[in-house]
């Protein structure tokens, strides 16, 4: 890890999704996508296994970035051990999500907020036990999947056309975390 400043406070920031190849384009992993976008962006250290917290970590200053090394629905037992070994408040976890409710090239910020029937969110939130945590909700449903069910429409892959559409979004959730960061701090 790089010298962290001790005045300012660690922040975690995970991006969920499902690990392994088959699901890499899976709308379900647009958090996963985001992550690894992010860790480009801000120029963090190379991924690194950490299979004892169930993760995979990068990192930049005070910054930790995470990708879990578990299914989606199990996501909470993972940022659980992440946050608990580095001593991290639920209020400095950001989570970075798909989102089947919100349109693509849309978002939406939220803290201290239920689920909406999301089961990793739900994980994270039993295991966590508190919603006091930030989320970025990334929009996955193109405008001619209105009448997919979620259960489905997130284990679709994006088309090369949406994933461009969602990466659009991405310097503007870079401003959110920064924000979130600020006004954290």
């Amino acid at each position: 890890m790089t010298k962290q400043n001790p005045l300012t406070p660690l922040f975690l920031i995970i991006g969920l999704g499902n690990p392994g190849i088959l699901y890499k384009n899976n709308r379900h992993n647009a958090g996963r996508i985001f992550i690894d976008w992010f860790r480009k962006y801000i120029n963090a250290s190379p991924w690194k296994p950490k299979s004892k917290l169930s993760v995979i970590l990068s990192n930049r200053d005070n910054l930790i970035l995470a990708k879990t090394l578990v299914f989606m629905n199990n996501s909470g037992g993972a940022v659980k051990k992440v946050s608990a070994y580095y001593k991290i408040p639920s209020t400095n976890i950001i989570i970075v999500q798909d989102d089947s409710d919100i349109f693509l090239g849309k978002y939406k910020v939220s803290f201290n907020r239920g689920s909406a029937g999301h089961k990793g969110i739900n994980s994270i939130i039993q295991n966590l036990k508190t919603k006091k945590f930030y989320r970025i909700r990334i929009g996955i449903r193109s405008p001619s999947a209105t009448g997919i069910k979620a259960e489905k429409l997130v284990l679709q892959n994006f088309t090369p056309g949406e994933k461009k559409v969602i990466a659009k979004t991405f310097p503007v959730l870079a401003q959110r975390i920064h924000e979130i960061i600020k006004k954290t701090h």
